[in-house]
């Protein structure tokens, strides 16, 4: 938090923040300029609403699938087994090496 507000502070003093930077000229371009982060804030939403619901692994690698090919990597393959391979090995060390307990979903995983 302390940092976020150092570089707000930084940017401001740099003349490079200022109301019609954050406003625009007009409502729909702001919006279009903010579409990846609202994006990526609505699928952080939807991933804490879908881990109860289906399990941290298989919650984990939608979320993680769509946001790679969201974000640019539009090879879905790769996305999917990048995503699988990065969720196990969180799962692994959070579970073995941090005996911390995810949830689990409806299919034991």
């Amino acid at each position: 938090m302390i940092m976020v507000v150092k570089s707000l502070y930084s940017l401001r003093k740099q003349g490079k923040l200022s109301l019609q930077t954050v406003i625009g000229s007009s409502p729909s371009n702001s919006i279009k300029t903010f579409l990846p982060q609202i994006i990526f804030l609505a699928a952080c939403a939807m991933y804490m609403v879908l881990i109860p619901l289906i399990g941290f692994i298989t919650s984990s690698v939608l979320v993680l699938t769509f946001l790679l090919y969201f974000f640019g990597n539009t090879r879905i393959m790769m996305n999917l087994i990048t995503s699988v391979i990065y969720v196990i090995v969180i799962f692994l060390i959070f579970t073995y090496v941090f005996r911390i307990k995810f949830p689990m979903g409806p299919f034991g995983f």
